[in-house]
């Protein structure tokens, strides 16, 4: 089976861009999930962890999700429409952009710190 990240690299690539001048790491890799995670921080104090993960919906179709986790609890989870195919680099920036944002406006989630750039 062939691992996520090579059936998707414009999303791969995507993401190198838009986590230039974070803490944003790749986390795991496999044939259904890529998961990227940050930690975010104010005043040196841990406030908890972002996930950024693309998983396999369907044997042909993906989604986004971002999910904050603090004191080891999730506190809120958004996850995308679903694509059934490689986007542009463009096209994955501008999903990943858009369910941030929903994210982030997410009553769920008190602290609006969910940003790669």
């Amino acid at each position: 089976m062939i691992k996520l990240e090579n059936r998707y690299p414009n999303f791969m690539e995507a993401m190198q861009s838009m986590k230039q001048g974070t803490d944003m790491r790749l986390d795991s890799s496999s044939i259904s999930k890529i998961e990227y995670r940050m930690t975010f921080h104010i005043l040196n104090n841990k406030l908890g962890d972002i996930s950024l993960e693309l998983n396999e919906v369907f044997s042909n179709e993906v989604s986004i999700t971002f999910t904050t986790i603090k004191n080891f609890m999730k506190q809120a989870q958004t996850t995308s429409r679903l694509v059934k195919n490689d986007l542009s680099v463009e096209e994955w920036i501008g999903l990943i952009s858009t369910t941030m944002i929903e994210h982030n406006s997410n009553t769920g989630y008190a602290n609006k710190n969910c940003t790669l750039s």
